[in-house]
């Protein structure tokens, strides 16, 4: 059985690949990517001197995959390509819709097709009512999350006979990403902000999870199961408000601070500058005019149990787990440094005079 896999340079793509290879169940994994010397120094830092058999890799994107014959007719298709931060509309609907759409055509008779979307083409709840569960009305409020829609609605009329799901999970945190990067650096000041005096309110998952879930619903044998929407929410169960995630932050990298409230009327004046100014743009791009359209609102809640009893799976790592193992990576690959090493010693020394 063949594997083709695109955005393997990307956050989720390259812990999908990591797994892939770990698991040894794949015959050849095809892989494109833009730059192939970029590929073999991330496969490099994974611990791999030489590149391993399995994988075939080549040079293409949402322009032109250039698909080799077998890639065409890999049986498993994990398509996590696309772009997350972009400038304009069009950015995002040339990549994450056109892109989508070439994929999709070129393939021939695949078994399994898993599409990565989010809850961003979803958009926030309405205050009045629960955790959203598949079937609710989509209302994207970012560029992001219309081309993820349009991307669904695509497959959805063009290619609603091949057997494809799309996942939307929420925020991911987890080794390998480079998003919540600013997060601990900010954390390492005295001062946390966070947008509003009341709490927003959120589901997360760990990458290590959502790479699961993906497997899971590859591996699932017969057809798929009925779901008219084609599309699943994919979340740990647990809520978590900004405040936990900035206290989180701070318990895993040793260090203190207080949390400040900042008026979102100053967040959506300090977005128009990030917006104007390119360097600023491409720092901070979640503070752009149209991403930071997705932290105005107060809950992003979802809801895994049609997925969960469908494909007979379940988040397992809890929230300050998968920080850490954001944290330590960083850590690892020198982005970022302990800020309290002695309080870290400290801790542990503690800890092994209690066990003794």
């Amino acid at each position: 059985m063949n594997l083709l896999l695109t955005g393997a340079t990307g956050f989720v793509g390259r812990n999908i690949l990591i797994e892939a290879l770990a698991k040894g169940a794949y015959e050849k994994i095809y892989v494109p990517v833009r730059s192939r010397k970029k590929f073999e120094i991330q496969l490099a830092g994974e611990g791999y001197g030489t590149m391993p058999p399995e994988l075939e890799v080549f040079e293409g994107d949402t322009d032109n995959w250039n698909l080799p014959e077998g890639a065409r007719r890999a049986e498993h298709v994990i398509h996590g390509a696309g772009v997350i931060f972009a400038t304009t509309w069009d950015e995002y609907q040339v990549t994450n819709v056109g892109g989508t759409r070439s994929l999709m055509r070129a393939l021939e008779k695949p078994d399994r097709v898993v599409v990565l979307s989010s809850v961003s083409a979803a958009g926030p709840c309405d205050p009045s009512s629960e955790t959203r569960q598949e079937g609710g009305v989509d209302r994207p409020v970012t560029w992001y999350g219309k081309s993820k829609l349009q991307m669904e609605e695509v497959l959805k009329t063009e290619f609603w006979d091949l057997p494809y799901l799309c996942l939307r999970p929420p925020m991911i945190f987890g080794p390998r990403d480079h998003a919540t990067l600013p997060l601990f650096k900010m954390i390492r000041r005295p001062l946390h902000f966070k947008p509003s005096f009341v709490n927003k309110q959120y589901n997360v998952i760990a990458v290590q999870d959502l790479v699961g879930a993906i497997f899971a619903a590859l591996a699932k044998p017969g057809p798929l199961p009925v779901n008219p929407h084609r599309y699943y929410y994919i979340t740990h169960p647990a809520l978590v408000t900004d405040r936990d995630i900035l206290k989180t932050a701070a318990k895993v990298v040793g260090t203190w601070g207080v949390i400040l409230p900042v008026p979102q009327a100053l967040l959506k004046l300090a977005s128009r500058l990030v917006s104007s100014i390119p360097t600023w743009r491409t720092t901070i791009p979640s503070l752009s005019v149209d991403r930071a359209r997705e932290i105005w609102p107060r809950y992003w809640l979802f809801s895994s149990r049609k997925f969960s009893a469908d494909f007979n799976w379940t988040a397992k790592i809890d929230f300050e787990t998968a920080v850490r193992s954001t944290y330590d990576w960083y850590v690892k690959f020198g982005q970022v440094r302990h800020v309290n090493k002695r309080v870290r010693q400290v801790e542990a020394a503690v800890s092994q005079t209690a066990t003794h």
